[in-house]
């Protein structure tokens, strides 16, 4: 599996859309499909500290989305760096 986040134009102004898919599928994941607790996130960000400086889409915000969000994962962001951390979060989780 090859975790990637793309990036979409339709963002409110400052801020970035992403989404995550399966490059090597080329299909959009869901928050069910990935099935992480909020312990796993929790214990991944304490080795892995979230972006500071991200004010568009807070840690807290990650977390609610990852364990009771449906659908496809999709977030708005301010840094570039928070979309590459949620990246190799779900790489490293799944």
């Amino acid at each position: 599996m090859s975790i990637q986040t793309r990036e979409f134009k339709d963002a409110p102004k400052g801020c970035r859309s992403y989404a995550v898919y399966d490059g090597f599928n080329c299909e959009f994941l869901c928050y069910q499909a990935c099935c992480f607790s909020e312990e796993k996130i929790r214990e991944y960000e304490k080795k892995n500290p979230y972006p500071k400086g991200e004010t568009d889409y807070e840690f807290e915000d990650l977390v609610n989305d990852f364990t009771c969000a449906e659908g496809s994962i999709t977030f708005n962001c301010k840094l570039e760096e928070t979309a590459t951390w949620i990246e190799e979060m779900v790489y490293n989780l799944l």
